[in-house]
């Protein structure tokens, strides 16, 4: 966006000095002419810089796209080796067997969130944590902790 203002600006620049000087060729002065040859190199020297400026813009443009590209292709390996990494602790930590305790009737669920609500209403009709965790969409740590938490607000 910058570089298109900058680009502009140019332009702008560029034409102002060729209007002024066309109207200087107009003129038979010694001193205008003299003026109008300084103009008019000005006005070369700005639209070479231009071009420049163009140039380089579009080497830092190509510059910059090979380096996301570069970036995201080593995001996309760290990705897959935190991937590869969480397999491996999965497999290799034993699963913990929570002690399954039956719920109590009318589990006093009132500080719930309406998510965990629904999951204390399926553990209080004795669905399967598993299950529950599954149709939800929740890990089943946070099944677990909803059924430790009915559990010892009835204690």
């Amino acid at each position: 966006m910058n570089s298109v203002i900058v680009v502009a600006m140019s332009v702008v620049i560029t034409l102002v000095i060729l209007f002024v000087v066309q109207r200087f060729r107009t003129a038979n002065d010694r001193g205008q002419k003299s003026m109008f040859t300084t103009l008019e190199h000005f006005a070369v020297q700005m639209a070479r810089e231009n071009d420049r400026v163009i140039e380089m813009m579009a080497v830092l443009r190509q510059k910059i796209d090979q380096d996301i590209l570069l970036l995201t292709r080593k995001m996309e390996m760290l990705q897959k080796q935190v991937d590869n990494l969480e397999t491996r602790y999965i497999m290799q930590k034993p699963l913990q067997v929570v002690e399954e305790r039956p719920i109590p009737e009318e589990p006093e669920a009132e500080f719930f969130s309406p998510k965990y609500k629904d999951v204390a209403k399926r553990l209080k009709n004795g669905e399967d944590p598993a299950q529950i965790a599954n149709d939800l969409n929740l890990g089943r740590g946070e099944i677990d902790l909803v059924s430790q938490l009915i559990r010892q607000r009835r204690s």
